[in-house]
């Protein structure tokens, strides 16, 4: 999406400017900037969202001085108005945030003076009152803070009065309650703060009485409550898993290294006396090449001890290994699951010794 505003936004930007305003071109650069702005806003690239917000801005601006009562441009413009105040307050800046937002306001209550019954704009300015509402209580402005709440409140509640047989007005009504309960608290008076919080959850009682949940909101939830439940049998299922597998290469790490003890003495002794049998005269074929065979697995056996010391080894990934012997290690270990289906064959180019995790390589390959 983002890639798509900002091609668009360059493809018409990239035109000379009379021809711009003959082809009506900068409200469709603005929406494409803006639609910049949001993609980047939603990707927390906040300073960049906001110049997207301000360059859809400049030509909101320049649209509307062709047409100064264009009802969708200032209807633009203020919702551009109002994300680059909600991008500002991303941001800290939270007084720069105000001065957007009472820009948003003034073209909010100027289509409201051209159009005094479109509820989009109505709705803009409520929510408007609200977001200055907490910013200047984040500058710790209380008075302010609440008072202007307290006008959203209340212009909410006419809202709903002209309309009780919707519930989105009803719900709205009942939204700033939370904002104002702790703007109370945060000035100290925690009477009036528990005061609105018992009004907010009366208000969302008689709300859930009213427009219960259709079948199909329930539906929903259920389906919701099933698949985060699924969810979380999964990841216990994996947890289970990982907690096995860090059992097992503790065992096998103990169970290797009491392995690498005997069977040091008994390469030992069949080499000594490979050694014997090979000085001493009369000594047979057969005897000496049984013995051989037995120091080759032995040397098989503790092959596959080192290679499992490797694989379960917790290093930190600070000592030095061969990326090309830590893969013929993995080779050796995976050729006995795959060698009846298939022939796996290793070729790896010699680097020599990086800083690298040795039993983590060895996993993933």
């Amino acid at each position: 999406a983002l890639a798509l505003a900002l091609d668009e936004e360059t493809r018409l930007g990239g035109l000379d400017a009379p021809l711009r305003a003959a082809m009506e071109f900068e409200p469709r650069i603005g929406r494409a900037a803006n639609q910049a702005g949001d993609s980047l806003f939603f990707l927390n690239r906040f300073d960049e969202a906001l110049a997207a917000y301000r360059r859809a801005q400049q030509h909101y601006a320049q649209a509307l001085q062709a047409r100064p009562e264009d009802r969708r441009m200032i209807d633009s413009l203020a919702v551009s108005r109002w994300s680059s105040s909600l991008t500002l307050t991303e941001l800290g800046r939270h007084a720069e945030s105000l001065v957007d937002s009472e820009l948003a306001m003034a073209q909010a209550d100027r289509l409201i003076a051209l159009d005094p019954g479109n509820d989009n704009a109505h709705r803009l300015r409520m929510i408007l009152r609200s977001d200055r509402a907490l910013v200047l209580g984040r500058l710790g402005r209380f008075a302010e803070a609440i008072e202007l709440a307290q006008a959203s409140l209340r212009e909410r509640r006419e809202r709903a009065e002209r309309t009780p047989e919707l519930a989105e007005p009803a719900r709205d009504a009942l939204v700033p309650l939370h904002a104002l309960a702790d703007l109370y608290w945060r000035q100290g008076d925690k009477a009036a703060a528990c005061a609105t919080a018992r009004q907010a959850i009366a208000g969302w009682e008689r709300y859930a009485k009213r427009w219960p949940l259709s079948e199909l909101d329930r539906k929903q939830s259920e389906e919701k409550r099933i698949e985060a439940e699924q969810r979380l049998r999964d990841r216990d299922t994996q947890l289970q898993l990982t907690a096995r597998l860090a059992a097992m290469g503790s065992l096998a790490a103990g169970v290797g290294h009491e392995i690498n003890n005997p069977l040091a003495y008994v390469m030992g002794n069949l080499t000594f006396v490979r050694d014997c049998l090979a000085d001493a005269e009369g000594s047979g074929d057969e005897i000496l090449t049984a013995i051989d065979d037995a120091i080759e697995g032995s040397t098989r056996v503790r092959d596959i001890v080192n290679d499992l010391k490797t694989l379960t080894r917790n290093d930190d990934g600070d000592d030095a290994c061969d990326p090309a012997s830590v893969c013929e290690i993995a080779l050796r270990m995976a050729n006995s699951q795959v060698k009846h289906r298939a022939t796996l064959s290793l070729e790896c180019e010699e680097i020599g010794d990086v800083t690298i995790s040795a039993s983590r390589l060895s996993q993933v390959v």
